[in-house]
């Protein structure tokens, strides 16, 4: 996979390339998603480039002047030059057939994929009426007898479902229901996550999609178990807990930017209310009522995190936010003090990320709550300058003159407490020494047994 961005060295190397294939008898082409990318007037990351018409060996000549050259061997062949961020591949088969074009452009994924464009003359080979769905915003596969090639298809149908805001064709929709995707590695599916967490204005069409090929089962099994599941009236208006989620998802996706990890942000929205669909519940005056909900949805986050990421790194992340997203709405409500709201940004791994959580949850229901943003992020400000504040250290208190490591542990967790309450430094040392320098009452009653009367 490419991580950079072509640049004009990159675009240099393709013409000169296609040049001296040409000179060859051979033709280079545009093609993929760089094609469509071109057509829509976006920009576009990679670049894809076949070539037509010519034997390999000539080839690896060829490419050979512009740097070593590495061969990948898939379904098909792939061509990589050190130092350029470009793939070339070589039809797959029927190369130097009059039909060769065809062949090769039936084996893409979707009909606005399979379009070529001629490096040199700029012509563009529609064979498979590729500009007519992207203008109809339609996204339809090419070749029913190929397409199953790659199982990630279905996936992939639903990200740039949800990335174009296109329309899946139905006869696409029904060829995917009969694919299956388990035997897909755990990578290809997190790639296909992380597009659409990354550039989907909705996320919520990639898995509204994945619903209706019905493809949930296998890999978002904790999510397909959300639909149906009721939800407070009082509270949330919007429908099911699937619902609710769908609409959280896509508020996290308009403040993905102001995430510190905005990946982590969005699994968290996805992953927020997991557990519900995997417990039973009762109606208590009509209200739902999930029983042992908060043991069961970090089960639920576990196992699904770990199964998509296999990150216990992430599992955690993810844990710590949603065990937390409710409180800064509820700080507010309450009227918390100073050392309880430094407490609960000081116990969460991103106190950012968990305010915009937050707010994303508030946002993702109807009526809509209090929108605290403003409130939220100034009571954050002054934690962070609460904290940059000069504090009580192990140190102080060694050389205030308490001796044992099991001593200075307890007196260092009680300063702590003091500076979450913005007690600055020289007061909080002589409070903890205060602490621990009280005598220690000890309840002297008896515990015998009460004798039986």
């Amino acid at each position: 996979m490419k991580n950079n961005l072509f640049s004009a060295k990159d675009l240099e190397i393709v013409y000169k390339l296609a040049k001296k294939v040409r000179n060859c008898g051979g033709t280079v082409y545009f093609v993929g998603g760089y094609v469509r990318d071109k057509l829509l007037a976006i920009e576009s990351k990679d670049i894809d480039v076949e070539i037509h018409n010519i034997p390999e060996d000539k080839l690896m000549e060829i490419l050979s002047e512009f740097g070593e050259v590495r061969v990948i061997r898939f379904s098909f062949t792939l061509y990589r030059v050190k130092g350029c961020h470009v793939d070339f591949t070589v039809p797959r088969e029927g190369n130097g057939s009059s039909d060769s074009l065809r062949i090769a452009s039936m084996h893409r994924d979707f009909t606005i994929n399979s379009m070529m464009e001629n490096v040199l003359t700029g012509e563009i080979i529609d064979l498979w009426n590729g500009r007519q769905d992207l203008e109809k915003h339609i996204i339809r596969h090419v070749s029913t007898e190929t397409f199953a090639e790659d199982e990630v298809r279905v996936l992939r149908a639903a990200q740039f479902s949800a990335r174009f805001g296109y329309e899946i064709a139905d006869e696409t929709i029904e060829l995917c229901r009969n694919i299956n995707i388990s035997n897909l590695p755990f990578q290809r599916i997190l790639a296909e996550l992380e597009k659409t967490f990354h550039k989907a204005e909705k996320p919520s069409i990639f898995f509204e999609q994945l619903r209706k090929m019905e493809q949930l089962d296998y890999w978002f099994p904790e999510l397909k178990a959300l639909i149906g599941i009721e939800q407070d009236c009082n509270f949330h208006h919007e429908g099911d807990v699937w619902t609710h989620t769908m609409l959280v998802l896509d508020e996290a996706a308009k403040v993905r930017k102001q995430a510190k990890h905005p990946k982590r942000l969005m699994l968290s929205a996805l992953c927020h209310d997991m557990g519900k669909g995997v417990v039973s519940y009762t109606d208590v005056k009509g209200v739902p009522h999930y029983c042992n909900y908060k043991k069961h949805r970090l089960y639920a986050v576990k196992e699904f995190i770990e199964r998509i990421t296999h990150s216990k790194n992430i599992a955690i992340y993810i844990e710590n936010m949603i065990e937390m997203y409710k409180k800064p709405n509820e700080i507010i409500e309450k009227g918390t003090k100073l050392k309880e709201i430094n407490k609960m940004f000081d116990d969460v791994f991103n106190p950012n990320d968990l305010i915009l959580l937050s707010i994303c949850d508030n946002r993702g229901r109807f009526p809509h709550g209090n929108d605290n943003e403003k409130i939220l992020f100034e009571y954050l400000d002054t934690y962070y300058e609460i904290m940059a504040q000069p504090y009580v250290t192990k140190e102080d208190l060694a050389n205030a003159g308490i001796s044992s490591k099991r001593k200075i542990s307890k007196a260092y967790k009680y300063a702590h407490k003091l500076r979450l309450a913005g007690i600055e430094k020289s007061e909080a040392l002589q409070k903890t020494l205060d602490y621990m320098n009280k005598p220690t009452v000890h309840n002297n009653k008896s515990k015998r047994k009460p004798t039986a009367v």
